[in-house]
């Protein structure tokens, strides 16, 4: 089965991408779009799932995508939530742009998880 990257998933991407990978092309409303083979559609999470997936982010990985967050549905927002927002300075609430985004990474870009050795007293 094939694939074209405008219309894969939010936490999907074509990777390796690339004209050596394009297997043609599907005209849509008068635009060339390139075809993939499925198997180069690869599933992003972000550093905290890939640790639920026993996996971590290599150091200095670079992250593939940026989404945005999802809206929270609590009508009521939590103190610390307001007093992240709330600028002294100015007096007034701002939208903080780095916490608007959720970076997202590859399995090719992880490391399985080294559970680490205990010493003799018990730590870690």
């Amino acid at each position: 089965s094939y694939a074209v990257e405008k219309f894969i998933g939010k936490y999907e991407v074509i990777y390796p991408k690339g004209p050596e990978h394009v297997v043609g092309t599907i005209i849509s409303k008068g635009r060339a779009y390139p075809v993939y083979r499925r198997s180069h559609v690869r599933i992003l999470h972000s550093r905290d799932r890939w640790i639920r997936e026993m996996r971590e982010v290599k150091l200095g990985a670079i992250p593939i995508k940026s989404v945005a967050k999802r809206k929270s549905s609590r009508k009521r927002k939590s103190v610390t939530q307001v007093t992240e927002n709330y600028n002294l300075e100015s007096g007034g609430m701002e939208k903080s742009s780095d916490n608007d985004k959720i970076d997202l990474f590859g399995k090719w870009q992880t490391v399985a998880w080294k559970i680490p050795k205990v010493s003799e007293q018990g730590k870690i």
